[in-house]
This record gives structure tokens, sequence and C-alpha cells, in this order.
């Protein structure tokens, strides 16, 4: 759908999820792909709002990868912080359900 879209001027590369790490982290793995989306340019903002468009109506979470080492960078230390953060939230919110379920039984 991309490609046809931006008239064969995306790439766009899909890697399946690893089993092991989708098992470490309790995900379902049915249908479930990454995938890397290449833009021409820093000049291609038309087609990188067709590109968001499309994900955005599909439900499709995405993140930009800014083409400077320390943008970059900066981002993965805020998407760490959180997945940290979400991660803590499930954690709390497991306890809360455990401790739920004990109440009940």
């Amino acid at each position: 759908m991309l490609f046809r879209a931006c008239k064969s001027n995306v790439m766009v590369t899909f890697t399946p999820i690893d089993p092991n790490l989708a098992e470490e982290h309790n995900m379902p793995l049915e249908n479930k792909e990454n995938f890397l989306i290449l833009l021409p340019g820093e000049s291609s903002t038309t087609l990188k709002r067709k590109v968001t468009r499309i994900l955005d109506s599909l439900g499709i979470p995405y993140h930009p990868v800014p083409s400077q080492n320390h943008g970059i960078h900066e981002q993965c230390r805020t998407l760490t912080h959180s997945l940290q953060e979400n991660a803590q939230l499930v954690t709390m919110t497991r306890q809360e359900i455990v401790s739920l379920s004990e109440e009940f039984v």
C-alpha cells in the first residue's frame, strides 16, 4: 500500500519479530512484524505526510528516526524512559489484579 501510494519513492523492509523476544515479553506473535520505511532525502515532506497519514489511518504506531546521531541517541533515551514507565505501570497493574483476585477467592 505504501509503495503504491508513494509512487515507488519509498523503500519498505519487513522483519518478523524474534519468537524468543516475544516469549520473553509475553507478547502474542500472531501476524506481527516490524518494518522500516526509508524516504529519499530531507525534502520529502509530501511523502512523509502521506506515509504518516497511512500509518495513522491503520492505527500503526511509528517512531521517526532523526538524521543526526545526537537526535537518535536522544530519541533512544526518551523511548527507553517511556518503556521503563510502561513496564512499571504493567507491574503495578498486575500486582493490583493479584491482590483483588486474592480478596475474591
